[in-house]
């Protein structure tokens, strides 16, 4: 009888020590957090005002839109919390223990409120609405700062020393937002914003989690550092659709149609298409006469495919994309026959932005008669550290 009792022990013991192996092998990175840096970045769990850098709808100035995060912090390195569409100094809110029981009690009868959802015609015309129709405090306009246009529910982790945070929207349907900051050790946290702006954009700016609320000076002062942090590849990013968005964007020769992106026709997507009509400057597409948010070295990448006739010699220049600036070229590649195919293919262009108020044009131009193009996409990013 005690022998049975001894391998039943034994057994529960053995399934015990596989279970505790199996936890720390599919959780190393909980573990080892837990262990060497749990107590380092509590400071990081608090109320903070946060920055981002964006363009207002319908026009081409940048502005800095704030909101309020409530962080959470766990033992092993995970976050959660919350983005509220508000802007209150971290040093005027009381913190869990400091405040009276009334206090705690009202902040989270406002939690509450807060998380309830906006209808859903409220949400969507909400986030699509000019964001000075929005009511915010006096102290804002007067700092140049806007609201942010929806509640965020956060999650994310600290891992190496950065911190990773993803935002899904509670008001309305919105690709997820991440946030990088690969600096934890300052007051303000500079870092990167990834996601679908108000006009629903892709585009990347700097990301300011701040303790203090801050003025236009200051944010601009703060994004300037980016420069200096070596883990970012990436200080601006924006992806344009010319054919599925047609606002900003002209056309001489091309047309918006509709091609499939795999063979059994699932897949539609709306490019630019259009053919030469004669040698020359026949433009494909031309717009969106837009600044960029700070000055440098930019990239800017077609994605472009190209069809030419037979007769065309394989030396001769058939388009020419360009960056246009006050009624001069800042970058310039002149592609041959040679160079371009049927496939889609990605061709870029450098150019220095010096005058923050020079708003700007991406063109591609046909420039033998019968060439047919097609156009996908434009991307404007400002890459490296030290492309100035």
């Amino acid at each position: 009888m005690s022998g049975i009792v001894t391998n039943l022990l034994l057994g529960t013991l053995a399934s015990i020590i596989a279970g505790v192996a199996m936890l720390i092998l599919t959780n190393k990175d909980d573990i080892r957090y837990y262990l060497v840096a749990r107590r380092r970045h509590r400071v990081l769990q608090d109320t903070w005002v946060h920055y981002r850098l964006t363009r207002s709808k319908g026009s081409a100035e940048s502005l800095w839109v704030g909101s309020t995060v409530d962080l959470h912090l766990n033992r092993f390195g995970r976050l959660r919390g919350a983005v509220v569409p508000t802007i209150k100094s971290p040093s005027e809110a009381p913190t869990q223990s400091h405040a009276s029981a009334s206090e705690q009690v009202e902040r989270a009868t406002d939690r509450e409120a807060l998380r309830q959802p906006a209808p859903l015609e409220t949400a969507i015309g909400s986030f699509n609405s000019n964001s000075d129709r929005m009511s915010k405090p006096a102290s804002l306009e007067s700092q140049g700062v806007e609201l942010e246009l929806s509640r965020y529910s956060v999650g994310g982790a600290i891992r190496n020393g950065v911190m990773r945070l993803r935002l899904e929207n509670e008001w309305t349907q919105q690709e997820p937002i991440t946030m990088t900051y690969p600096n934890l050790q300052s007051r303000q946290l500079l870092g990167v914003w990834l996601g679908q702006d108000m006009d629903q954009r892709w585009t990347t700016s700097p990301s300011i989690l701040s303790r203090d609320v801050l003025t236009r000076e200051d944010l601009d002062e703060i994004a300037l550092r980016q420069r200096v942090l070596s883990r970012v590849t990436t200080r601006h990013f924006v992806r344009f659709f010319p054919g599925e968005v047609s606002a900003r964007w002209w056309t001489e020769v091309g047309r918006r149609t509709v091609e499939y992106v795999d063979s059994e026709g699932r897949c539609p997507r709306c490019v630019i298409e259009g053919e030469a009509r004669e040698d020359g400057t026949d433009k494909l597409v031309f717009g969106p006469y837009e600044r960029l948010p700070l000055v440098g070295t930019y990239e800017v990448t077609w994605r472009l495919a190209v069809h030419c006739p037979d007769t065309v010699d394989k030396k001769a220049e058939v388009v020419r994309l360009d960056v246009y600036g006050r009624d001069r070229a800042m970058g310039e590649w002149r592609l041959k026959r040679e160079q371009v195919t049927e496939e889609y293919r990605y061709y870029s262009v450098k150019f220095p932005y010096r005058n923050p108020r020079l708003a700007l044009e991406y063109r591609v131009s046909l420039l033998k008669k019968g060439v047919v193009a097609r156009l996908y996409d434009v991307t404007v990013e400002r890459p490296g550290v030290n492309d100035d």
